[in-house]
Formats: C-alpha cells, structure tokens, sequence
C-alpha cells in the first residue's frame, strides 16, 4: 500500500505528474545562451503550491550533468531570511564549486575567501574569530585577543564605495570564463522587509560577471509585502520590476490535467481498497465534481484531498457511500462555511416531501420546508450542489420525483437518514461510530447487548 503524499517538492523527473521537465529543459536552453559575462536576475513566477520548488529540482537535476554551468542552490526561508548569511552563503558555494575546497573555519570563510574574492582592506584583522549567529556575547578566541565581528562586514565590503570595483574585478577573475545560477528559493515566504534586504543584496553583487539569480516567488504576495514596506505611494511591483531584468511564467497548469491526475490518484486508492464503482455511480462523481473542481488548482490541493481520503477509506469502505464521502471531504477541504451549513441542516436535506407532487408541494409542511431552504447562503453552484446529493432537497425545486428511499439506504448515501451521521462522525464519538468498529467490539465483548443498545446501532 502505498504511502501518504507529502506536500515535499518533486527532486527526481519519475516523479513528474505535470510534465515541468519540459519547461525545466527550455529554461535551461534560454540561461545557456547567456553569455559568460553575462549577469540576469530571473524571476520564476508561480503560486502558492503551483511547483515552483519542484521545478527548480528538476531544473537543477539537468544541469548537474552540464560542464559549463555551476548551479548553486539556497532557501532563504532555512536560512532565517537574513540576507547577510544568505550573500555569505552564495560565496562560499561559489568557492566550494570552482575550487572543490570547503572552508571549514570562521578564519577561512573570512580570510581565505575574501582574500580571494575581494583583496579588500579590512576593518580587522583577518585571524579574527567571528560568531555566525551575530551573537552579541563576548566569544573570542582568547589565544587570538582580536576584536569579534559578523558578517556584516562583508556586506560593508562588497558595497563600499572603495572597494566595490575591485571586488568585482576580483569575483570576475575567480569565476573566469564560468557560467554560475544562483537558485533562492522560498522567498515569498519571508517578510517584506527580509526580501527587500535580500534583494538588495543581491543588486550589490548581481551585475558580477557570470552570476545570474533565479528567484521563483509569487509575484504578488512578495509585491504587496515590499509595498508594505516602502514609503507611501510607491509601488511594490515596481520595486520587483527595477531588480529582476528576466520575469517568467511558470507554465500554468490546465484544470483538465489537474483533475486527470486527481483522478488516477482516487482510482488507484480504490484499487488499493478494492473498491468497485458502478457506472452510474462513477458519473454521478463526475457530475458533482466538476461543480468543486474550482476549488481546486494545484499540486498541494490534490495532495490535501489523497491524504484524507487515503485516511477516511479505510474506516468508512463498505460502511458509507464513497462517492459521497470524496465529494464531501473535498467541500470540508476548501469551503468550511458550505460544509458546516450542510452538516447542521441535516432535517432539510434528508427529509422527503409528504407528496411528491407539484399539486401537494405548497401545502404548510412543504412550503415551511421549502422557505427554509430559499434562506440558506448559499451561491448557485452549491444549491446545485445539494440537490444532486440530496433528492429531498431536489424535490422541492424541482418536478421530477426522489429517488426510492430503498436505493438510498442500499447505496448508503449520505441522503439517507440511517448513514447521513456517519458521514460526520468524529473518530472519538461514542455516537455515529463506525459499524465496522462496533461489530469488531461486539465480536470481542461477553456482553454485546449492552454495547449495541449504547450506540443505537441501525441495520
């Protein structure tokens, strides 16, 4: 049996569902027309949950096996969202890459390197030992009797004035005829003022030749959260607009393939539990699910609603109607004020008209009923969402009969009044448990009487 789907990105192409290796290879073709002293900063652009990560694993799995292109990975979000290890972070996996030597010590990462990048002046001598963690306390190396500092003064270097020209004389002497993509992923998930910092940082050094950074964000939270951070009247978008030179579309993913491999991974769970649906039962899903399937548009949606079903199966096969149960769970999902109003209105919905009629249907019961449901809030999609659950519910708006109460309880739908509160049932109810669990206690128990009178058990 297979294993719940976690929300992790993709890292290998035989996990790619919707085709983004096609994408990764034409973006790698558009980065290798760079010419070497060429620098861009790139934004990937793509929603929340839309694989934006996933792409870039595939990105960088491609280029792996290229000779003439260092790919450099960081996730600002891991890293505190400080930019100041963020930019010391870059240098030191660009030193690891082009010289396959690790600095392994603080006095290497700011002696070595930096003598090697910049050949700056600076402001202490380079034996000192430095706190990564910007710790305030008094941490020296007491054989070394040198004044602390943190990496704030590679910033200061980097951006001096003085300096700046040298350094990237020196940078562009390091990389030589190297091509470099820095990958920072996960900063929309920071603050404004972190990715204003961040960006920043990387204007500082982006023009340096043959660095080029992919950002892959969502354009506009990380809009609207730099917004919040300039002074008023100026715009986020085009503070976005002035860093990044390069902006791409992550290819949008079509509803149609969104719910063909929704739809292999409910089918495979129903092979996994040996669960058959009838025709009529496997259009009925389709008709309601393509009055939901807006809810849905992403990888991370599916991978919500197969983890609970891949939950909910194995408790409620055979004792609930399954289609239901898939079409329900996805409203408890995404729209909690519809599900709510579904489980607390359970009269309304299940209970029949006493004629099915049109001549009877205004008589003081039905029309009660019938004003009843007018009051409820719900949108177009969702009443026609209810009366294809509920064929009570249906009766009232319509001229067609109900279904046959008998079909109803057979199929074990959620229209039916015996399994209605099943569908609701919580794991740790003494009421509305499953029949599969009690009967599994009644078989274990001396005295099952007293468990069957207890829980109102329908058969």
């Amino acid at each position: 049996m297979s294993k719940y789907t976690s929300d992790q990105p993709i890292t290998e192409p035989t996990n790619d569902e919707f085709n983004r290796a096609v994408f990764a290879t034409d973006f790698i073709k558009i980065i290798s027309n760079f010419k070497d002293t060429e620098s861009y900063v790139i934004g990937l652009y793509g929603k929340w949950g839309s694989g934006k990560t996933s792409t870039i694993n595939l990105i960088l799995k491609q280029l792996a096996s290229k000779n003439d292109i260092y790919s450099i990975s960081i996730n600002a979000w891991a890293l505190g969202g400080d930019h100041e290890i963020i930019l010391w972070d870059i240098l030191n996996q660009i030193s690891t890459k082009l010289t396959d030597k690790k600095a392994k010590t603080k006095r290497a990462r700011f002696g070595h390197l930096l003598k090697k990048v910049s050949k700056a002046e600076l402001p202490f001598d380079l034996s000192s030992e430095i706190p990564l963690d910007s710790s305030t306390k008094n941490n020296m190396n007491s054989s070394s009797g040198k004044i602390l500092n943190t990496v704030s003064y590679l910033g200061q270097i980097l951006s001096s004035s003085d300096n700046i020209s040298l350094a990237r004389n020196r940078i562009e002497s390091y990389i030589k005829n190297k091509k470099i993509i820095v990958f920072i992923d996960d900063l929309d998930r920071l603050p404004g003022k972190q990715i204003i910092n961040i960006l920043r940082s990387i204007n500082t050094i982006a023009d340096y030749g043959g660095i080029s950074y992919v950002l892959p964000i969502d354009i506009q939270y990380v809009s609207s959260a730099v917004e919040e951070q300039l002074p008023f009247g100026q715009s986020g978008s085009e503070f976005i607009e002035k860093v990044i030179q390069l902006p791409i579309d992550l290819p949008t993913l079509t509803q149609e393939k969104i719910d063909h491999v929704l739809f292999d991974k409910i089918n495979i769970l129903l092979i996994e539990h040996k669960i058959t649906l009838s025709e009529d039962e496997i259009q009925r899903f389709q008709r309601l699910y393509f009055e939901l399937n807006k809810y849905i548009k992403s990888p991370r949606d599916i991978n919500k609603i197969i983890n609970v079903l891949r939950f909910r199966m194995p408790i409620s096969n055979t004792e609930i109607n399954i289609v239901d149960l898939i079409i329900l769970e996805i409203i408890r999902l995404f729209d909690k004020r519809f599900y709510e109003i579904i489980k607390t209105h359970r009269d309304l919905l299940i209970n029949h008209i006493h004629i099915p009629s049109v001549k009877y249907r205004l008589d003081s019961h039905n029309k009660k009923r019938t004003i009843d449901a007018d009051k409820l809030d719900i949108n177009s999609d969702q009443k026609e969402i209810l009366q294809q659950l509920f064929p009570a519910f249906d009766a009232l708006y319509t001229n067609t009969n109900f279904s046959n109460k008998d079909t109803l309880r057979k199929l074990k739908r959620i229209a039916d009044e015996n399994y209605f509160d099943l569908f609701f049932a919580s794991l740790d109810s003494e009421i509305n448990v499953s029949n599969k669990q009690i009967l599994e206690i009644v078989q274990l128990s001396d005295t099952p009487c007293s468990y069957v009178n207890k829980w109102h058990i329908f058969f």
